[in-house]
């Protein structure tokens, strides 16, 4: 197959599978003709008046990540028992609050512009450590006002960290502990620090956490923060890194906390079960 091409599977997600909580039910979507070396997609709301061209490099997991966001919306809460609840949560943020939505491991800024589309009122932190993925982060939401990209990674406490496998995919691009300053460092930002970057009046609302193994770290104290979202997905990565318990944590944190606790593809969706 011509690999400028889409794939026939994804064209069909697109085009024709109109069943509830998938993409072609909630988009409409048109191909355009792409720069060299990328795909571009109109992505359109067929409620409200969401619209936005993203550009897919070629030859990536971009598509891949595309498919899992906008085809099969793997963030879809509608298709959740507690979607109602979700909402009327969000409503009554709105009335005196701007939600707040942090996205921890937000890649080409594609799950940023979801959750933009179905939360609107919501302020979107997009925080993304790897620099090619973050200016791809930049120009597919540009000029999208309520999403805010930060180059940087998530860490249990301020510090640096570095790419530790620059080679591999760019959604599975992982991170370790450095020394700030030293050759390829990142800084890092604890999710107390990223909250206080929120505008003021921003109020924790969903936090999406995909990083790639680094959840070992970042729930390994300062967790405070955990309850302050109503709403938590994760992917967790023990699939992905045998034997050394990343997902441990984060489950240590989470099994403390009144919420529930539900498996959806591959992300766990914690829900509080308090009132927020």
């Amino acid at each position: 197959m011509n690999k400028n091409l889409l794939n026939p599977k994804l064209l069909l997600k697109l085009f024709v599978d109109r069943r509830r909580f998938r993409g072609a039910s909630e988009f409409s979507f048109r191909i355009l003709r792409g720069k060299h070396g990328q795909h571009r997609i109109v992505i359109l709301s067929r409620q409200g008046p969401f619209c936005r061209t993203v550009a897919l490099r070629r030859d990536t997991s971009d598509l891949s990540t595309f498919e899992q966001i906008f085809a099969d919306t793997h963030y879809n809460h509608r298709r959740l028992t507690r979607a109602d609840e979700i909402t009327r949560m969000y409503e009554a943020m709105t009335a005196d609050a701007e939600p707040l939505i942090l996205d921890l491991g937000a890649n080409v800024g594609l799950s940023p512009l979801y959750f933009a589309k179905n939360w609107p009122a919501a302020k979107v932190v997009a925080v993304e450590p790897d620099p090619q993925n973050f200016r791809l982060l930049c120009e597919n939401t540009a000029g999208v006002d309520n999403v805010v990209p930060i180059n940087a990674a998530v860490a249990s406490e301020d510090g640096a960290v570095r790419i530790s496998n620059a080679g591999e995919e760019s959604w599975a691009r992982r991170t370790e502990a450095a020394a700030p300053g030293g050759s390829g460092s990142i800084r890092a930002l604890s999710v107390e620090s990223l909250i206080k970057l929120a505008p003021e009046g921003c109020r924790p609302f969903i936090a999406k956490i995909d990083i790639e193994g680094f959840e070992s770290d970042l729930f390994s104290q300062n967790t405070g923060w955990v309850d302050l979202f109503p709403v938590l997905y994760i992917e967790l990565h023990d699939w992905m890194l045998p034997g050394q318990g990343t997902s441990h944590n984060f489950l240590r944190v989470i099994s403390q906390l009144q919420r529930d606790f539900i498996l959806s593809g591959e992300n766990v969706i914690s829900i509080a079960n308090a009132a927020h």
